[in-house]
């Protein structure tokens, strides 16, 4: 079978039964070696832009999802990027990375200026009058799903994160529905499990990865997407990561024309006992 053509325009999606009106949050995640107390800092930096912070107008949209709970036909726009932050005692700002791109270049590049302008603004409280002496990291996203966490290591490091997360309401917002005429799938015949890591073998552990990516119109992750959401172990992730680029995917499909979808997935490890 012949793969759809993918849209070269956004396809026409009209408020109606299948909208949502859905609250867009920032979030804000402590990088591992950032002390508790930049937990307030991130507070004031999501504070700070959720008033800086200028979306286009009309909002454009790259991608879809089918809604928690729906039927899995309904497809509604979704919207993420994420930045890392790294500041500096003194409040400056030593550099602002993009890590997970909208596909939107407008929203992207309104995301980044807006970071940019708060760490820098005079308003801001410089970290070191919080006790902090070292430069530390943040993780900034936008993302319609705040619970949506960064990798976690073991299951008490997973109740300590929730303490270290802050979230700020941005916007809400009225988004268009439609349906999807198929939905994204793996193609069989084209997927590359991951791969046990060798060097972790030994350990025998039975573990979990789950990572959140856009399958592309073309049926391959799209680089810059993949958001690693779960993970005991770096080495279970990077595995997934390998296996991700080098599988394939039948994409979804609106009206019969292929579209970018959000995909969300858990990958287990099962070490075989002899």
């Amino acid at each position: 079978m012949a793969p759809a053509p993918a849209c070269t325009t956004p396809p026409a999606a009209e408020p109606g039964p299948h909208g949502r009106t859905r609250t867009l949050y920032a979030l804000a995640q402590l990088g591992h070696a950032a002390p508790d107390s930049a937990r307030l800092y991130a507070m004031l930096l999501l504070e700070g832009l959720a008033m800086t912070l200028r979306l286009p107008t009309p909002l454009p949209f790259a991608a879809w999802a089918g809604p928690t709970g729906d039927s899995r036909d309904v497809a509604v726009p979704v919207l993420g990027a994420e930045a890392m932050v790294t500041v500096r005692p003194t409040g400056q700002a030593d550099r602002i990375a993009l890590t997970q791109s909208s596909l939107v270049p407008a929203v992207d590049a309104a995301f980044t200026t807006a970071l940019q302008a708060v760490v820098q603004d005079e308003g801001m409280p410089a970290p070191s009058l919080l006790c902090i002496e070292r430069d530390f990291t943040l993780f900034v996203a936008l993302t319609f799903e705040p619970a949506a966490g960064r990798a976690t290591r073991s299951p008490l490091d997973s109740i300590v994160w929730a303490r270290r997360t802050a979230t700020q309401p941005i916007v809400r917002l009225q988004l268009p529905g439609t349906r999807f005429s198929a939905p994204a799938v793996t193609d069989a015949k084209r997927r590359r499990p991951p791969a046990y890591p060798s060097h972790l073998s030994s350990a025998r552990l039975n573990r979990e990865v789950t990572f959140e990516f856009i399958i592309g119109a073309n049926g391959r992750v799209t680089p810059g997407t993949m958001r690693l959401l779960n993970a005991t172990d770096r080495g279970f992730a990077d595995a997934v990561f390998d296996a991700l680029e080098k599988s394939r995917f039948l994409p979804g499909e609106i009206g019969g024309c292929a579209v970018a979808v959000l995909s969300r997935q858990a990958f287990e490890f099962r070490m075989m006992r002899e």
